[in-house]
């Protein structure tokens, strides 16, 4: 019988500051700390002990820093003279590359059913390439109405740990919409037109 078992991920935390020039260019940052582990198992059972019954287990630790800048612009709906009340803006954002360190352990178990042995080894540490992504927007707003749409783009082919490249990975692109319709605002309206209506979907 053969295991093949994935589990962990990178996490994030991040701290930001945004400010504004104006009234409508609105700037901010970032600063993103990429934090978690990855475990991988692999183990064949026999139920012989003829045979040696084995688990290795892969645990790599990730530790590293990554910038993001973003800007958004609320200013469209005076340059196309759009009516009062409504608004018309744009916005992206893009975060850098990363080198996150990594600290790789591999434990592994064998047992010949009279004997079981066990070992730690550490690896030096090494480098995990995070690449760039890219996010670009836009969204309409009116009295009741509100329609939003965003791309973002990822060099995920670009991934790499050691210098090496993984096999197979293409570049990331992600599409989304969504809209929002409140049929009416007053106070003294049936509370079901009151009510805000959302859909949307991503690609």
């Amino acid at each position: 019988t053969e295991l093949y078992k994935g589990e962990g991920g990178i996490s994030l935390a991040h701290l930001g500051l945004s400010g504004s020039i104006g009234n409508d260019l609105h700037l901010g940052t970032k600063l993103n700390y990429y934090f978690g582990s990855i475990d991988h198992t692999r183990g064949q059972t026999f139920t012989t002990t003829d045979y040696t019954t084995a688990e290795v287990r892969r645990a790599t630790r990730f530790s590293g820093v990554g910038v993001t800048f973003g800007a958004a612009y609320t200013g469209l709906r005076h340059l196309l003279n759009f009516e009062e009340g409504t608004g018309f803006n744009i916005a992206a954002a893009f975060t850098t590359t990363s080198e996150p360190t990594t600290t790789e352990e591999r434990f592994s178990l064998f047992n010949s059913g009279t004997l079981v042995t066990r070992d730690t080894v550490t690896l030096p540490d090494g480098k995990l390439h995070l690449p760039y992504s890219f996010t670009v927007g836009l969204a309409y707003q009116s009295e009741r109405i509100t329609v939003a749409a965003d791309i973002l783009i990822q060099k995920s082919s670009e991934l790499s740990s050691n210098g090496i490249a993984f096999p197979g990975i293409r570049d990331s692109y992600r599409f989304g919409m969504g809209m929002e319709f409140i049929p009416k605002k007053e106070a003294g309206a049936p509370f079901t037109q009151r009510i805000a209506y959302r859909a949307g979907f991503f690609h």
